[in-house]
């Protein structure tokens, strides 16, 4: 095949150029995101039953919806939280359940259910999680001249009802979701003394609302030819149509003016939205799933610039842009793409001494790289921070092909062929060998896939762009490089190349001279490299993901007490100004949000979420450190957490940031431990484990009013008046609505806040005789404790017990609670957490390891029709793990899910230049060599293109150590794990492999 294409040169480079072209059109069409399009296989069930406390929203709702669940296809785990009139269930399915089928099949069990649950309850939302419900950026609107009240109405009107629609009529906008919005109601407060002297009460009020309120419709009447529409204005539209009702009391007509202050208010807010000290509306943009970042970034700065000249007042801030995050790591990962190939292509300069040489090996890998576009465009990829960190991890092995090509045609050059045959006989000789090592390269990949979860679908990409780039680089070193070679050549003379031993191969053939006269010494020396990595294993930390460096982070703090949510604000405010910690960014969602998608987290308006960001990636340690030391001052039993802020990488692979979790539960029922005995299981927990602290329980105290029956039937008060009075005295009742426009107001009867004894002192509600009865005489008031939040999985109700801070030794403080739960009768624990989710895959990664080796040996078992040979270039794997290790411990590294498939991809790489020693070793003894002499012209003959292809792919590996962005910082343990093993393994196929070949032929001739 060789011998045929060097004689068609311009039908072999017109093809290439016309694959380029192809390559260059696709890389245009292709999609760029941050991540691969998955689906997250995850759905989130939020269940509303206002004025229910959780003890009763979990026994009679979430249970029976929870059980109903549990019988869904494909469920992995499920966990609820159930707070005061409101739950969150979260279900979590296996990767590959097709999560439409799911969604669909959540519905019909909810339907089923619904039969069941209370009947002024609404159903339950259902909602599918999704990478494009991921905002690209968030735009804060506020002014510095408005404070919460009737200025922020009207903005907040404004921002809904222009700014929103505006930014929704993008193209590549999807939703624009909101929240922060401020909403007006109509406020009656009724003069009391005056409807006691009148001998009224709030019925009466009420019923004079509705009779005014009602709408009559259109009536037809007909005049002689004419028909006309007759309209009935009976609707109240206005304060001034309310203030002017009619309402008979007793022998007098007056106005509801006259009866009760009438006034348009704030709705009671049960959320806000700050940026800084100014109360905000905050706008989420979502962009289309189809759309680029790019052009949505151009049009929305295009917009905002307008929207700073036609409204000067309002102030504009874009926060958590994602397209920024998204164009800076995908620049990143092509200056790395760029500065490897360059470095790799540098070294062979050094090596090759010829000018013609080094160009035609750097022609791989802008061919194959652009010709790789085209093959994503074929198999569905989208330039993403995968795909692209495969192509830069695949761009020193991309041009080893090309290298081994060239340096072998160069040899038989040396040795006096002519070019012709040269090219012919240079290139034969290693398309066995090459294939083989890309095979075992690419081999490594495939059991990649069968990784459970989200890490299986996230390497698919990147095993797929590597595999495409071996394949081109393969197939441009055997049919494009000896063409043009033979061009450059062909009017050459025989022995025109003169291949001159280098000192470097001078200093190796002395090496392996002396590691041949020690060799029990030297063998030795390398097998204790396996107790090294075993000793490298048990020091080096377990973590699932590796840790990314951010100036940002999300701060989420429950006060853990009944706080309203301007003492959440004040509170909040004060935090934030004792922080030391320059802020650039501060934005707080304090109480219940109004999004629409971001309805995964349960709110209360003792909840409060920051996102803070700084100066450097320093920002989020300083600032865990110092708010956890304030809230442990201040504020002891506050609950707080802290995360990365919301990516899709981190909507995919994101845990709960939590590396142990202890679930204390009954053993029996479905109840849960009680608060005291929770207490002292802690203060046990404290003895056990001194320095160790807890996570305070979601423990709340609450005033319980016990209603007296028998004085309700004495006195002639139905229970649904007095619950009607006591809301009306606490929280305003909703008694009508008011028309405006396209706004619809409540009117809602309020009275002036008072403490709870003075309200149930004062207080008076009409009995049936006519007589006003207090309060007091038909309520009494307690203190009691209880849980604020129910938590429950797919076992039932437990108790979390979470540590406040990462434990040092994680397996003793399992054994600990352990032990002190055993003494407790009737309880039970699970754990759970980030630790042992890191345990599982590392189980897992083993597997995958281990089906690598075994698909290692049956292609090299083809390759030399041996069963022994194979294991002799396997025998270095295991040497190698301790360069992986190493390095990793070094640069202060870690195991995880990055650097396990670093050391599988290591083991595919390495051993391609110990198949090309075995093969030329193998070759010469055919020719007649006897044993030692084979094997030592064999390494001689090596040494150069192993050294080359080792420093190329270390070079283009290297950019990745030093890269932020994310593409770089993910892929970095990777990129440290293979550099080990190559830098090691490198000594080892120098070295160890003829000791071994050795030691394994000595009894043969």
């Amino acid at each position: 095949m060789v011998r045929f294409l060097i004689h068609r040169p311009v039908a072999v480079v017109m093809t290439y150029v016309a694959l380029l072209l192809m390559g260059l059109a696709a890389l245009t069409r292709l999609p760029v995101a941050l991540m691969p399009d998955i689906d997250i296989p995850g759905i989130t069930v939020r269940v509303e039953w206002r004025n229910t406390s959780c003890g009763e929203l979990e026994n009679t709702v979430v249970t029976p919806i929870r059980r109903q669940l549990l019988q869904v296809s494909g469920l992995e785990d499920i966990t609820g939280e159930t707070r005061n009139g409101s739950a969150l269930l979260r279900l979590r399915f296996k990767y590959g359940t097709p999560v439409d089928m799911a969604f669909i099949e959540v519905n019909e069990k909810i339907d089923r259910v619904m039969a069941g649950l209370p009947r002024d309850m609404e159903r339950p939302q259902v909602i599918r999680a999704s990478v494009t419900d991921v905002p690209v950026f968030y735009l804060n609107l506020y002014r510095d001249d408005l404070q919460a009240g009737e200025g922020f109405l009207e903005m907040s009107e404004f921002a809904g009802e222009v700014i929103r629609k505006r930014i929704e009529q993008l193209p590549q906008v999807a939703l624009v979701d909101v929240t922060g919005f401020s909403f007006p109601e109509l406020v009656i407060t009724p003069n009391e003394q005056k409807l006691y002297s009148l001998g009224m009460g709030h019925e009466e009020i009420r019923q004079a609302l509705v009779r005014s309120n009602l709408s009559m419709g259109n009536m037809t009447v007909r005049e002689g030819p004419y028909r006309f529409v007759i309209r009935f204005s009976s609707v109240l539209r206005s304060v001034e149509d309310v203030k002017n009702i009619y309402i008979g009391a007793g022998s007098r007509i007056m106005k509801l003016g006259e009866l009760a202050e009438i006034r348009l208010a704030e709705r009671e807010r049960k959320g806000m939205f700050f940026t800084g000290d100014h109360p905000a509306v905050s706008l989420a943009i979502i962009q289309q799933a189809d759309a680029r970042m790019a052009g949505l970034k151009k049009e929305m700065m295009q917009l905002m610039k307008s929207f700073s000249e036609d409204y000067p007042g309002l102030r504009m801030e874009l926060v958590r842009d994602q397209s920024s995050f998204l164009e800076y790591s995908i620049r990143n990962l092509r200056s790395s793409l760029l500065i490897g190939a360059l470095l790799a292509f540098a070294i062979m300069f050094l090596f090759l001494h010829d000018r013609r040489s080094p160009w035609l090996a750097g022609i791989s890998i802008p061919v194959s790289v652009v010709i790789s576009f085209l093959f994503f465009h074929l198999a569905g990829l989208s330039i993403n921070l995968i795909s692209l960190s495969g192509l830069v991890l695949g761009v020193g092995m991309i041009i080893d092909n090309s290298i081994i090509v060239i340096d072998n045609i160069r040899q038989h050059l040396a040795r006096g062929s002519d070019p012709e045959e040269a090219c012919v006989r240079g290139t034969n000789e290693v398309i066995r060998p090459l294939i083989s090592s890309v095979l075992t390269t690419c081999a490594v990949f495939v059991p990649l896939v069968f990784l459970s979860g989200m890490a299986g679908a996230l390497f698919r990409d990147q095993a797929i762009a590597v595999s495409i780039g071996l394949g081109l680089s393969l197939l441009v070193s055997i049919t494009l490089l000896p063409v043009l070679f033979y061009a450059l050549r062909k009017k050459g003379s025989p022995g025109q190349v003169r291949y001159e031993t280098t000192l470097a191969e001078k200093k190796y053939e002395k090496g392996l001279a002396a590691v041949f006269r020690n060799r029990a010494a030297w063998l030795v020396v390398f097998v204790l490299l396996i107790p090294l990595a075993v000793v490298l294993f048990r020091i080096l930390p377990m973590e699932t993901m590796p840790v990314l460096s951010r100036d940002d982070v999300m701060v989420k703090i429950d006060w853990n007490e009944n706080i309203s949510l301007d003492e959440n604000r004040i509170r909040t405010q004060r935090l934030l100004g004792d922080m030391d910690e320059p802020l650039l960014v501060s934005n707080i969602w304090i109480g219940e949000q109004q999004y629409m998608l971001e309805k995964d987290e349960e709110e209360s308006p003792a909840t409060v979420k920051l996102y803070l960001r700084g100066s450097d990636s320093g920002t989020p340690r300083r600032l865990r450190s110092e708010i956890s030391a304030w809230l442990r001052r201040n504020y002891r039993v506050a609950r707080v957490s802290f995360a990365p802020p919301p990516t899709v990488f981190e909507q995919l692979f994101g845990g709960d940031n939590i590396p142990v979790e202890a679930r204390i539960s009954v053993k029996e029922g479905e109840t849960v431990p009680p608060v005291e005995v929770m207490r002292a299981l802690v203060d046990s927990l404290g003895k056990r484990l001194p320095g160790m602290r807890f996570r305070p329980l979601p423990v709340q105290e609450y005033t319980l009013l016990r209603i007296d029956s028998e004085r309700l039937l004495l006195y002639g008060v139905s229970q649904d008046e007095l619950v009607n009075r006591l809301r009306s005295l606490f929280r305003g009742r909703e008694v009508e609505t008011l028309r405006t426009g396209s706004r619809l107001i409540p009117v809602v009867i309020h009275e002036r806040r008072q403490p709870v004894g003075e309200v149930l002192q004062q207080s008076l509600i009409r009995a049936e005789s006519g007589t006003m009865i207090p309060l007091q005489a038909l309520v009494s008031p307690e203190k009691q404790a209880g849980y604020r939040i129910r938590f429950a999985g797919q076992h039932g109700n437990y108790v979390p017990l979470i540590p406040a801070e990462e434990p040092v030794g994680v397996d003793e403080t399992v054994k600990v609670i352990r032990e002190v739960v055993a003494g407790q009768p009737g309880l039970r624990v699970e754990f759970t957490g980030d630790y042992f989710r890191a345990r599982g895959l590392f189980s897992e990664m083993v597997w995958v390891l281990l089906i690598s080796l075994l698909l290692l040996y049956f292609i090299l078992a083809a390759q030399f029709e041996s069963l022994t040979q194979p294991l002799i270039v396997m025998l270095e794997i295991p040497l190698d793990l301790a360069g992986c290790l190493f390095v990793l411990w070094v640069f202060g590294g870690g195991i995880n899910i990055m650097s396990m498939i670093g050391v599988v991809v290591m083991a595919g790489i390495i051993i391609n230049d110990s198949i090309l020693k075995v093969d030329t070793i193998n070759h010469l003894r055919t020719e007649g060599l006897p044993l030692e002499k084979a094997i030592r012209e064999g390494g001689l003959r090596r040494f150069k293109p192993i050294l080359m292809t080792t420093l190329t792919t270390v070079l283009a590996l290297l950019p990745l150590l030093f890269g932020h962005a994310l593409g770089s910082e993910l892929q970095r343990p990777l990129a440290l794990a293979v550099i080990g093993g190559l830098v090691l393994g490198t000594a080892v196929s120098l070295y160890f492999i003829p000791l071994a070949y050795a030691w394994l032929y000595r009894h043969k001739k």
